[in-house]
């Protein structure tokens, strides 16, 4: 480890115009400045997510990355909202789609984005999804959008069920998940 830092400061009290320097006070820091290359050694910058414990709380710092990953992903599913309430606008949709895309890449990283998107077992839904996003950037909305979700469905299909076993307790919208014909319909994705 390198030696601690001290940071000189100026007391206020001991001050005075006509002295040409005033006198400064040692302070020393509690946690030394880290060097570049200490951050790359200890791979901080590249970290998604830190995770400290204390007395029985557990509190998660988020990356900044992820931070505007999320952002873009809300942005993206906004302009495909709006894309597809103005009856299918194609701008809206290609723009919609960027931002989704950039947003998922840099939520759960490139490395991951590239891992899930080269799966071999998912390479229908894949296809669908992209054949999707390349027919709305190609001025074919209806066609694009109806590719995309059908691909969106075979990518992340087996995550429905669960998604519905959990919304089974929701209070207001808990009913309608608990309907028997509901039920076999999230159950058919499984």
């Amino acid at each position: 480890t390198s030696p601690p830092r001290s940071l000189l400061v100026v007391n206020p009290a001991n001050y005075n115009t006509s002295q040409a320097k005033p006198t400064p006070l040692p302070v020393r820091l509690i946690y030394p400045v880290p060097t570049i290359p200490t951050l790359l050694k200890s791979n901080l910058i590249f970290q998604q997510t830190q995770t400290t414990t204390t007395k029985n709380k557990t509190t998660t710092m988020v990356s900044d990355n992820t931070k505007i990953g999320t952002g873009l992903m809300f942005l993206g599913f906004t302009f495909l909202f709006l894309g597809i309430l103005f009856l299918f606008d194609s701008a809206l949709l290609a723009l919609g789609d960027i931002l989704f895309l950039t947003g998922l890449t840099l939520t759960i990283g490139v490395h991951r984005t590239l891992r899930f998107f080269s799966r071999r077992d998912r390479l229908r839904g894949i296809l669908a999804f992209f054949g999707g996003v390349a027919l709305v950037l190609l001025r074919w909305p209806m066609i694009g959008m109806v590719a995309q979700v059908y691909g969106l469905v075979y990518l992340f299909g087996q995550f429905f069920p669960i998604a519905a076993a959990s919304l089974k307790d929701v209070p207001v919208i808990g009913g309608v998940f608990r309907h028997p014909a509901v039920e076999g319909f999230f159950s058919s994705f499984g």
